[in-house]
């Protein structure tokens, strides 16, 4: 007798492939394939019941024991990657700052606020204020001749108008203008 046969199954034999299959040590290729021998073979069949059977007592002398969230989170991760990030909240993704939909609805609002900002002034041209005009009114002190001076900033330009009284036989009217810094 050799010692394979004093301890177990020998390697690589059907007893062993059956033992594996009953622990559930096998990968997940391996375990369809045994499972389906399992459904052909009756000989194999019978192996994998009598390890079962010769198990099954340890497997009673423990209690099914659920593991702690953060050990379950954590093997999911590994196994799962994908679907545990979609599940996990944001804030254990990274936060706010590490957020796609944050990022591309700042860039969303941005771009809105760029086109609103370029599109006001075309839209709605700001209206032009009218330039002031001035006036002044020209008399001479004990005189009855008035003239009213209107001066147009817009075109540079200087109007006079006769309001009332007549000039003196002999005379005529007549306006300086000085120039300088007032």
């Amino acid at each position: 007798m050799t010692l394979a046969e004093d301890t177990g199954p020998e390697r690589g034999g059907d007893d062993l492939l059956a033992a594996e299959y009953v622990l559930g040590v096998l990968d997940a290729d391996e375990r369809q394939i045994v499972s389906r021998r399992i459904d052909a073979d009756t000989a194999f069949a019978r192996l994998v019941e009598d390890w079962e059977v010769s198990l099954s007592p340890l497997a009673a002398a423990y209690r099914e024991v659920e593991p702690p969230v953060s050990v379950k989170t954590a093997v999911d991760r590994r196994l799962f990657a994908t679907a545990a990030a979609v599940s996990r909240p944001a804030e254990v993704r990274g936060g706010l700052w590490s957020s796609l939909a944050f990022w591309r609805g700042l860039a969303a609002a941005a771009v809105a606020a760029l086109a609103i900002y370029i599109a006001v002034p075309i839209l709605n041209p700001p209206v032009e204020q009218p330039q002031a005009r001035l006036v002044a009114s020209l008399a001479a002190e004990g005189s009855d001749v008035k003239y009213l001076a209107v001066y147009d900033a817009a075109h540079h330009e200087v109007g006079l108008s006769h309001v009332s009284g007549e000039r003196a036989s002999g005379k005529d009217f007549e306006l300086w203008m000085i120039e300088g810094k007032n």
